[in-house]
């Protein structure tokens, strides 16, 4: 019951490390181990449940289709800032956003969500001792930039088809 009440409590630790795999660069987990969606290299790891799921290759062709995950989510956030600023309290016809105001938005979304996974980032590594395993977590600058130009882009491309989907259905 200890032993899984901690794994519990090492969860948001743990979905950061997911996030940062997701994303790109990955995470350390000691001297000896490195785990990116390109490249896995496992050294000895502490006997924990939760790290159990590490992987151990690089992430085969049928699991790729998850490293979209980061772009879908900035997609879904794109979508949601046209489809919500085009209606005003819920009013139907109002008018949409203007372009430079819509891409303005867009681009400070990767920004914005790069920090919060930057602090994010942060809190989830740092070392345990001072011998191998005095790095942990994630790589926090390519976490940082990686995120911020996956979400932005995402946010830019969903918000732009949106913005003429929805034009083109109100002119229609």
């Amino acid at each position: 019951a200890g032993l899984t009440l901690l794994c519990l409590l090492y969860s948001p630790t743990l979905a950061v490390w997911a996030a940062s795999y997701l994303i790109g660069p990955g995470f350390v987990l000691g001297a000896d181990t490195t785990v990116t969606a390109a490249k896995v290299t496992l050294g000895p790891l502490p006997a924990a449940p939760a790290l159990a799921g590490l992987p151990s290759a690089a992430t085969p062709a049928l699991g790729s289709v998850l490293l979209g995950l980061p772009l879908a989510a900035g997609m879904a956030a794109g979508w949601l800032l046209v489809r919500r600023s085009g209606r005003t309290a819920g009013k139907r016809g109002a008018p949409l956003p203007s372009w430079p105001a819509m891409l303005g938005a867009t681009v400070l979304a990767g920004p914005v969500a790069g920090l919060g996974l930057t602090l994010a980032s942060l809190a989830a590594s740092g070392p345990l001792g001072s011998g191998r395993m005095a790095a942990i977590g994630p790589k926090v600058l390519p976490v940082s930039l990686t995120s911020a130009v996956i979400l932005a882009l995402g946010a830019t491309i969903a918000a732009v088809a949106t913005r003429l989907i929805v034009a083109r259905r109100s002119a229609g």
